[in-house]
């Protein structure tokens, strides 16, 4: 057990009035525990444990290669390539927002407790997604590297740069949708729906120059095209993204992170009432 609600109300009184930076902080004992437990119980029971990491993303990889590039001929020179260099990042974020979905309501003995940061259950969430991303984006980063670069480019260097856009848009989403999804269970429900479409609306399957030009500036209001654009640029193409790339992402993600934390500690004091 990781923790329990005399462990909650504990920390509470002590971490009572910080900010989001210092509460955090101060339950970095329990937000370890809480991302140990998060990947325990993912792969609890299962023969090969912590190899599914690695496995499902590649073999989800090799089926949908077999489909886009020899059944629906998406006209990319090694769309393997292409499909990893943005696949893993869109996963990513799909996982890592489905999961925060549930994790007050999990979690609730704790969020019942209204000076309990709740920021840690969805960060935590967050955590145990982000050390399975950074070995699959190594594995993807060594692959391309291989047999497609034939050596590391330089613009590798920049790959932590595009992770933690990429974190920063993942929270930016997990906040609002943990917090609608307390006080309505169906956010859960229309979550794949709306991945699943979002998917499509953004380059991952397919590279941005097949989207109509006349339609191509409406299609970037889309945040995601930006960030993929970064991972396209620095694990595809193997160069450094333009300067602007990164500076519209940054703020984009910067400006929804705020609004998405604002919306969360709007709705936090009603947690106790619902969960």
């Amino acid at each position: 057990m990781v923790s329990s609600p005399a462990t909650a109300r504990s920390f509470a009184r002590q971490e009572g009035g910080a900010g989001l930076r210092d509460s955090v902080w101060g339950a970095r004992e329990l937000l370890v525990a809480l991302v140990a437990r998060n990947l325990r119980m993912r792969y609890q029971r299962s023969a090969l444990g912590f190899l599914w990491v690695l496995l499902n993303p590649v073999l989800t990889t090799l089926i949908m290669v077999g489909v886009f590039r020899y059944v629906l001929h998406i006209p990319v020179d090694q769309y393997w390539g292409f499909l990893i260099s943005g696949y893993f990042a869109w996963i990513f974020i799909v996982h890592s927002v489905t999961e925060s979905a549930g994790t007050i309501r999990e979690h609730s003995y704790m969020a019942r407790t209204l000076a309990f940061p709740a920021d840690v259950l969805v960060i935590s969430t967050l955590m145990s997604r982000i050390l399975e991303f950074v070995l699959e984006i190594i594995l993807v980063a060594s692959l391309l590297a291989v047999f497609r670069h034939g050596g590391v480019p330089a613009a590798f260097a920049l790959l932590p740069l595009a992770v933690a856009l990429l974190v920063g848009m993942a929270l930016a989403l997990a906040y609002p949708i943990a917090a609608a999804s307390v006080f309505f269970k169906d956010v859960e429900f229309a979550l794949p729906v709306g991945f699943t479409l979002l998917g499509y609306l953004s380059p991952v399957f397919y590279p941005l120059a097949l989207v109509p030009e006349a339609w191509r500036d409406l299609y970037s209001l889309n945040p995601m095209v930006g960030l993929l654009g970064i991972f396209h640029a620095i694990l595809y193409d193997g160069r450094v993204p333009p300067f602007s790339l990164f500076a519209i992402s940054a703020v984009e993600v910067t400006i929804l992170l705020v609004i998405g934390r604002q919306l969360f500690r709007w709705k936090r004091s009603l947690f106790a009432e619902i969960v």
